[in-house]
């Protein structure tokens, strides 16, 4: 359908002139929080046409919630690395997505398999250009819980201190990168075969998926986080579109998380297979509930210790 697709485009043209369009203070307290809204009403649409909504606009909307998502992570990416490091991020994500999938395609290195044609429009006839977007989103994610663990108290990784200790913490935060994006495969993967998203030739022993299709999952996120990771060794940390995170801006990564264990939680209901259920809720759980509680811990802390330095001058003022 051409209007979707143009529809697609222009969210993503629209989130990207937001970025540059607006100061970060007017699009943290403004504009972020209105296209979050937007975003949430494409989820809702998108769960009610799984459900068997034949109303077209809620057809419509939900249809754009893939899109939606790469333009609010975008925004996000604004508010959280500055424009320029957002740049660089989206090219490696958009780059490591398409080439990692063109070469599982033609060499099956991740087991062979093929989309199905009506996933159009393709890149080179063989990677629907949905599928990058959507590699480019998970990644950018994935990233963003393995930050959530810096605020627990580790500082990012930089080249100024002791080389060896760089290095190692790289690679075991691109690792927990790697691992956040197989998690939200466990599901992902079963519902979009069942419904013929895509088709794997010769099978595998997890729903007919080869286990090298999950290796190959986790590689793509450690690979495009780790080159992202050294990049930002290097590079100065400001950046004038720069801007503090606050606890919404941290917690609407954290949802747009549990959105897709809803989405692909509701299709396996619809479809019958509550064990995919089962399997997204003991996968993607824990993780819910450690970054919620460190987002929590986060920001309740530091509202704890305004308070407390609040009545410390209080107090002092009238002594």
């Amino acid at each position: 359908m051409d209007i979707l697709l143009y529809l697609n485009w222009f969210i993503v043209l629209v989130s990207i002139i937001l970025i540059f369009l607006f100061k970060p203070t007017k699009l943290k307290k403004t504009v972020y929080p209105m296209y979050f809204t937007f975003f949430v009403v494409t989820f809702f649409c998108q769960l009610f046409t799984l459900m068997g909504s034949k109303v077209l606009i809620i057809n419509i909307l939900g249809a754009l919630w893939t899109y939606t998502a790469f333009g609010l992570v975008l925004i996000h990416s604004s508010l959280s690395l500055g424009n320029r490091k957002t740049i660089v991020f989206f090219i490696i994500a958009l780059i490591i997505g398409l080439v990692s999938e063109l070469l599982a395609v033609k060499y099956g290195y991740m087991g062979r398999y093929y989309y199905n044609p009506k996933l159009t429009p393709f890149f080179f006839g063989m990677v629907p250009i949905m599928s990058v977007f959507s590699w480019a989103t998970i990644i950018y994610l994935s990233y963003t819980f393995a930050n959530l663990i810096l605020k627990a108290g580790i500082k990012k990784p930089n080249l100024n201190g002791n080389k060896f200790h760089w290095l190692i913490l790289i690679i075991l935060l691109s690792s927990v990168s790697g691992f956040v994006a197989t998690n939200i495969d466990m599901i992902l993967d079963p519902v979009v075969v069942a419904s013929h998203g895509w088709f794997w030739i010769d099978g595998g022993p997890y729903y007919g998926i080869p286990i090298s299709n999950f290796v190959g999952w986790f590689f793509v996120a450690f690979i495009a986080t780790f080159m992202f990771r050294l990049y930002e060794s290097v590079k100065p940390k400001t950046d004038g579109s720069l801007t503090k995170s606050s606890f919404f801006t941290t917690l609407s990564m954290i949802l747009l998380f549990i959105m897709y264990f809803i989405i692909y939680g509701i299709s396996a209901f619809y479809m019958g297979r509550p064990e995919y259920i089962l399997i997204g809720a003991t996968t993607m759980g824990p993780l819910i509930l450690i970054t919620i509680l460190i987002t929590v811990l986060q920001f309740s802390g530091k509202n704890w210790n305004k308070i407390t330095k609040v009545n410390l001058d209080k107090k002092m003022q009238k002594s």
